[in-house]
């Protein structure tokens, strides 16, 4: 995965695709985190998601971001089965997951920023993406 940013344009190009990055000083959400036990949408005001799938498989989502440039990390912290997020159900740039993110070991994570339209992957450690 290639990464760099372009300091004329503002945008951090991932792979050949701009990501504009906001003009805030700070993209930090309200909350530092929250733990997921089970299947639904991670909140988007809180900036890292830690995965518990003590009590077996779940699917999770992600809405659309509030703004270009905001992160979301997601951590698997805890695994009694695999965690999926769909393409579609996680807003993310197709480019990068055509078909779903699987947290499937602690530890697993993801970085995410979003362009303003959808969520892009900017690293990953563990999870398979396809």
């Amino acid at each position: 995965m290639a990464i760099r940013l372009d300091a004329n344009s503002n945008k951090l190009i991932v792979n050949g695709n701009g990501i504009t990055l906001p003009s805030k000083v700070s993209t930090l959400q309200t909350t530092a985190s929250e733990t997921i036990t089970g299947a639904g949408a991670l909140d988007i005001a809180t900036e890292v998601s830690l995965l518990d799938s003590s009590s077996g498989v779940m699917t999770v989502s992600l809405p659309a971001g509030t703004f270009a440039g905001q992160r979301k990390i997601i951590i698997m912290t805890h695994d009694g089965g695999d965690v999926t997020m769909t393409q579609s159900g996680g807003n993310l740039n197709s480019t990068n997951v055509t078909t779903s993110i699987v947290w499937n070991d602690i530890g697993d994570s993801v970085l995410l920023i979003y362009n303003g339209n959808n969520w892009n992957v900017v690293s990953s450690n563990g999870v398979t993406i396809t």
